[in-house]
């Protein structure tokens, strides 16, 4: 079963964030679909904001995927192109667009409509 918070965390935000951060049944299907769907052996988790008080700029952003670039080449080397995802949470069309056009196949995207402004796709107890 995928886990947002999967144990072994070393910081203190981790076991915090398993006991207060739990999603209802069938929150944790849709995760566990999408992983088993898209994520490959190894998946990179990438969080891109490009709106509020801790955005990127363009110039942050490009840096940020030649980290991601240079993180998957040193710790997937072993593994097929194929085994390897890249899974991108952005609250920017523009960086979901590019990010697919650059990385093609490899990028693991919920293809849905991205805002802020409603609670619109929010699911709760």
């Amino acid at each position: 079963m995928f886990r947002l918070f999967p144990l072994g965390g070393t910081d203190v935000f981790t076991p915090l964030a398993r006991f207060l951060i739990r999603p209802i049944p069938s929150i944790q299907e849709k995760f566990n679909q999408f992983k088993l769907k898209h994520f490959g052996k190894y998946t990179l988790g990438l969080q891109i904001r490009r709106i509020g008080i801790n955005k990127l700029s363009k110039e942050q952003e490009d840096i940020f995927l030649q980290c991601a670039a240079s993180t998957q080449i040193e710790e997937a080397s072993t593994l097929p192109e194929e085994d390897i995802k890249w899974f991108l949470a952005t609250d920017n069309y523009e960086t979901r667009n590019r990010t697919v056009r650059e990385y093609g196949s490899k990028m693991a995207i919920r293809n849905v409509p991205i805002g802020r402004g409603d609670f619109e796709g929010v699911e709760g107890i």
